[in-house]
């Protein structure tokens, strides 16, 4: 290219470019030199925007943090040291292979209750051990007085000679339907048995029909309570089945203040109980199907925890139940968790020795019910209380029964084997020969097996310091686990 000419075309390019430069803001500019790297960048203002960008990270990750310690908080009154400062820990064993807490379910709707207030039920099965609401009422005291809720829970209609806070009184033309009396599997709900009318009055219509009550006295009711009822679907509420609250000498007819919830031949029913009230009486009308399958007293929300004792039993309560009935029962009624306690009736009474061998039949019973229940509802979460001391007479002397320890081990492995927590309340009670040693400061009954209400009050204080020790660590665990994801 000649000399002048190559002189036009750079004079061509510095002329475009000048133009172009031109029409663009100032800010354009910059960035365009910068692109170019023309021009060096600040580094003032590059570390200021540095900083900036930290300071708003920081502020987010700090505002993200105080939201985890917020939702992780824990009330100090659940600890209870006042109370429990002297009760002995007995920490709960559960396998941790795959990172997870068996409670996990019931420790998070723990920690949702403060902001989303719902009724949290638990179920504690088990057998003359707890009769008389014993062991389940200092539980259920400790729990309501650290998360809320009120009322004694489902009554025991089918407890014989129950001498507790109340008196029943269930006339005697009701027929109870009995898992441990039929050999069948059926519809018997989460108490194991049910009241129905008498055969001879299932096919008489409502003309001249007979009444069944269910009478409820001496009741220290407070405020804020409700009667729930589980009823067969064919109950027809408005006719059938009549509740009245006494307080002192005025009797008031309820009606249901909560639309009833049915499901799988069932129904759900609410009525709102007057404060204060004496005594509750309930009635209904014999026709076919009319069965009452458990009553309750409890608040809205919080904590209730059911006593459902079946004295002489072995555990065998949930396998003859129809699986989606006692699903159902427990979807209804709100069900948390499920406390199984039983082996005292597994063992031979004289202490005679035995072998593995002559606990097969314990051990494959036990698999087959905590599987079936684990299968039936599997995001309730099962804590599995190991047997207690048991003595016999060895001489002059009182000896803990060799088969305790077969017991014992059975529990254990059948518990971590179906995802569930093992409690061993032997160890809790000081191992071997303890109950001799509880007896003899009063904490156990006489015939060295069962716990006088005294020793019942202390192994519920006891479960109750475990399950707190279990919650706090589960509940320190998420808080780092999250706090470390940030």
């Amino acid at each position: 290219m000649k000399p002048y000419k190559s002189f036009l075309f750079l004079v061509l390019v510095l002329i475009v470019t000048l133009v172009t430069f031109a029409f663009l803001t100032p800010e354009d500019f910059e960035k365009y030199i910068s692109s170019w790297q023309l021009l060096p960048e600040n580094p003032i203002k590059k570390e200021q925007q540095r900083k900036s960008l930290l300071l708003a990270e920081l502020k987010k990750k700090d505002s993200a943090i105080a939201a985890i310690n917020a939702q992780y908080s824990l009330d100090p009154k659940i600890f209870n040291q006042q109370n429990l400062s002297t009760v002995p820990l007995e920490p709960f064993f559960y396998d941790t292979s795959d990172g997870k807490n068996p409670l996990i379910n019931f420790y998070q709707d723990l920690l949702r209750l403060q902001q989303n207030p719902i009724l949290m039920r638990i179920l504690h099965y088990g057998d003359s051990q707890i009769e008389n609401d014993r062991i389940t009422s200092s539980f259920r005291s400790l729990m309501q007085e650290a998360f809320g809720g009120n009322g004694h829970g489902v009554l025991p209609l089918f407890q014989s000679d129950y001498k507790g806070y109340f008196d029943i009184k269930i006339s005697s033309n009701w027929s109870v339907m009995s898992m441990r009396s039929n050999m069948r599997r059926g519809n018997y709900g989460l108490c194991n048995s049910y009241l129905y009318p008498p055969a001879i009055n299932a096919i008489i219509t409502q003309k001249n029909v007979d009444m069944g009550t269910v009478a409820i006295s001496r009741i220290s009711a407070g405020k804020g309570l409700f009667l729930e009822a589980l009823l067969h679907e064919d109950v027809w509420v408005e006719k059938d089945f009549r509740v009245t609250a006494q307080k002192g000498t005025t009797t008031q007819n309820l009606t249901q203040s909560v639309k009833s919830e049915n499901s799988f031949g069932l129904q759900h029913i609410v009525w709102k109980l007057p404060d204060s009230i004496t005594a509750i009486n309930t009635s209904m009308s014999f026709l076919k199907n009319r069965n009452i399958y458990a009553l309750s007293i409890n608040g809205k929300t919080g904590i209730v925890v059911d006593n459902l004792a079946i004295r002489g039993s072995l555990g065998d309560i949930f396998l003859k139940n129809n699986r989606r009935f006692l699903m159902d029962n427990y979807a209804l009624m709100n069900v948390r968790l499920v406390v199984y306690e039983f082996g005292i009736n597994a063992l031979p009474q004289d202490g005679r020795p035995a072998t593995e061998k002559d606990f097969e039949f314990y051990e494959k019973m036990l698999q087959q019910e905590l599987g079936y229940l684990r299968i039936t509802a599997p995001d309730v979460p099962v804590i599995v209380i190991g047997i207690s001391d048991r003595s016999y007479k060895n001489g002059l002397s009182w000896r803990t029964n060799p088969s305790v320890y077969y017991v014992r081990e059975i529990q254990r492995k059948v518990a971590l084997e179906n995802g569930c927590v093992f409690w061993d309340l032997f160890n809790a009670m000081g191992g071997e020969n303890s109950m001799q040693e509880w007896a003899s400061v009063k904490l156990g009954g006489k015939d060295f097996v069962h716990f006088t209400d005294k020793g019942a009050e202390l192994v519920g204080k006891m479960l109750y310091k475990a399950l707190i020790d279990d919650y706090r660590k589960f509940v320190i665990k998420q808080k780092q686990k999250e706090i470390s994801a940030l």
